[in-house]
């Protein structure tokens, strides 16, 4: 896959989100992860649409796969600390002329909350034919709420190892919001996030910013944004900026 040609939006093709303030995409071996960021402007459990430019899928036909998963949790101090794992086993039967893989996936993590703060570690462990990698990913959230504003500020980290080509691989991702509500029903929102990528392979750092107003006035919402994305990858540049207008009505 060319992670440079992912498209994120809606279920409804309309809305556009932006990387490293709504999604964020790596590499993980052979495989290519797209995981939604908290307070962007995917809803938790929300359907998406995704746009790539890949490799032609290997046929599936008399493929038979068993998957088996194992989770628990432990919720601690009315929830505020929370400790819990997953294991997975995925296994394909199948000729010799096809192309599938059989994984193993192990994930302990921790978490803690106390406003207006939030944390989390987890640390995966991926076994499969294809690509066999170690993975420790930590992330932070600051949430403050006013009358009329809010601010938050959300960090991630993520270390990788990959056993199979000697390889680490480190992301750091930085987003700052602000929301402020004015008269009425117009607000005002400011975004923007610092997407750092770098290992043996690849240095590359992503910037993206959003801002823009929204309105309602009874039964019409109208929305207007503009957003920037750019992207140094091995000292080559590209961005790209967008102006955005969604008027609806309902009945």
């Amino acid at each position: 896959m060319d992670i440079q040609s992912i498209v994120v939006t809606d279920s409804s093709g309309t809305t556009l989100y932006a990387e490293s303030l709504d999604y964020r995409s790596s590499s993980l071996g052979d495989y290519t992860e797209i995981q939604r960021i908290p307070g962007g402007l995917i809803p938790d459990g929300g359907a998406v649409l995704v746009d790539f430019v890949g490799a032609t899928p290997a046929s599936t036909d008399g493929l038979l796969t068993a998957n088996n998963h194992f989770g628990c949790r432990l919720d601690l101090f009315n929830g505020h600390l929370s400790l819990y794992g997953r294991f997975s086993d995925v296994s394909n039967s199948r000729d010799s002329t096809q192309v599938s893989e059989d994984a193993q996936n192990r994930l302990v993590g921790v978490s803690a909350r106390r406003r207006p703060f939030q944390a989390q570690a987890e640390h995966v462990e991926h076994h499969s034919a294809q690509t066999t990698y170690r993975s420790t990913r930590c992330s932070e959230r600051l949430l403050i709420a006013r009358s009329r504003s809010t601010f938050g500020l959300d960090l991630q980290q993520n270390w990788t190892e990959y056993e199979d080509r000697n390889e680490r691989r480190e992301q750091f991702i930085n987003i700052a919001r602000y929301n402020r509500q004015f008269f009425g029903r117009l607000s005002w929102r400011l975004e923007g996030g610092l997407h750092n990528e770098k290992s043996t392979e690849i240095d590359r750092s992503r910037v993206s910013a959003r801002t823009g107003l929204s309105m309602s006035l009874g039964n019409l919402h109208a929305d207007l944004s503009y957003s920037l994305y750019e992207e140094d990858t091995q000292g080559e540049t590209t961005d790209r900026h967008a102006f955005r207008f969604k008027a609806a009505r309902t009945f």
